[in-house]
């Protein structure tokens, strides 16, 4: 058997996102090949390997793997069907981060219809869809299938409003896919991320986090840790269950509703982003969640211990939001303990999704609002130097 240092590890995907599993492989002994459209990514710059590949583009993946001589040992899934490498199935991956297909294969407690988004206003078909169901159709939400950080998310108000949030949601996504679904508003007290480990026939609580939003849609940060429900756990049982989710990582999102309760509204074969499990879950309570993802990812046996709290705090991360649009020349952070900064891109954008966030402070604590208290204030102390 080859050592490690002659083996390859994939990773989809170059971003600040993607280092800490980067690094997690470096230090593991193994080589990274990374893929991203950005060569400038910061993943591309620590890795053995880089190819200028979009991270959407599945085709190119499937040909790039198909031409290697020298096979990774493990990978994500539609690249891994083609290797036959640990994940789950790519038909399961798909079905999972669809957002109308994991609806119709998990159930659900809330209204929802798939709608043609080229078509004229669904306003007819969903106020009759509603009135069966004995609710208000307005407001409702207009997603994209498959986009995650909030991309395309419109809040429909009113049936007047149907044409301009069509038209929004089908730049957000870049795409000639006609379906796009709408579902009823929710009325949230609170709203989490949950990520599991499917092994052994067998769901594995990882890691929870609490959600923080500015307005509809727009997550500006989080709390870490979260300690699910009884009802949360058996939700996600069901939706792994019925998604036939049978090895590797299980990401679940739920909003809270203040009459329906717990509602899963996204869930993915991957885990959760926003530096929830790979940043904060470590400060908070000292779990190895990207070492767990790693030993899942090569075939290893799933060593529980990683994932098991060693210690007994809370990490908060937060999102820099009160600087004006413009190009950074230079970040000025300040210094403060138990507080470090990640930096996504030196352009600020108007927060219209999750994906114009630049940068985050990260603080730890003794209790969620320790945390919390830290990282918004050493979020409003950054200053920038402009272009």
């Amino acid at each position: 058997m080859a050592k490690n240092k002659d083996q390859w590890v994939w990773v989809v995907g170059g971003g600040h996102m993607q280092v800490p599993m980067i690094e997690t492989i470096k230090k593991a002994g193994y080589k990274s090949i990374v893929t991203d459209i950005n060569p400038q990514a910061p993943g591309s710059a620590i890795a053995d390997q880089f190819v200028q590949i979009s991270t959407y583009d599945v085709s190119a993946h499937l040909d790039l793997a198909e031409s290697m001589t020298e096979k990774p040992v493990a990978t994500v899934s539609a690249i891994a069907d083609i290797l036959g490498l640990p994940a789950a199935p790519y038909d399961v991956a798909v079905k999972a981060r669809n957002k109308l297909a994991m609806r119709r294969t998990v159930g659900s407690s809330i209204l929802f219809m798939e709608i043609d988004a080229n078509g004229f206003s669904p306003h007819s078909q969903w106020k009759n869809l509603c009135r069966a169901g004995g609710i208000e159709p307005y407001p409702c939400v207009l997603k994209p299938l498959e986009l995650s950080g909030s991309r395309g998310v419109i809040k429909v108000s009113s049936p007047w409003e149907w044409e301009g949030a069509l038209k929004v949601a089908r730049l957000a996504g870049n795409t000639r896919k006609r379906t796009m679904i709408v579902e009823q508003f929710l009325d949230a007290e609170f709203e989490v991320s949950l990520d599991f480990f499917v092994y052994n026939n067998d769901l594995h609580f990882a890691n929870g986090a609490y959600r923080i939003f500015r307005g509809f849609g727009i997550e500006i940060g989080h709390v870490n840790p979260y300690t699910p429900t009884e009802e949360m756990l058996k939700l996600a049982w069901n939706a792994a269950s019925k998604l036939e989710v049978s090895h590797g990582p299980f990401k679940v999102d739920f909003i809270v509703d203040k009459k329906l309760g717990p509602v899963i509204v996204e869930c993915a074969t991957r885990l959760s982003g926003g530096f929830d499990h790979m940043t904060t879950a470590p400060l908070a309570t000292g779990k190895d969640i990207t070492g767990a993802m790693l030993d899942v990812a090569l075939g290893k046996p799933f060593d529980v211990k990683k994932i098991t709290a060693k210690t007994d705090g809370f990490a908060a991360a937060i999102a820099v939001t009160h600087l004006r649009p413009g190009v950074v020349k230079d970040w000025k952070l300040p210094e403060i303990d138990d507080v470090s900064f990640i930096v996504l891109k030196n352009e600020i954008k108007r927060l219209e999704d999750c994906t114009d966030r630049a940068a985050f402070a990260i603080a730890k604590g003794t209790t969620p609002m320790g945390a919390l208290a830290r990282a918004y204030k050493a979020a409003k102390n950054v200053e920038v130097e402009y272009l």
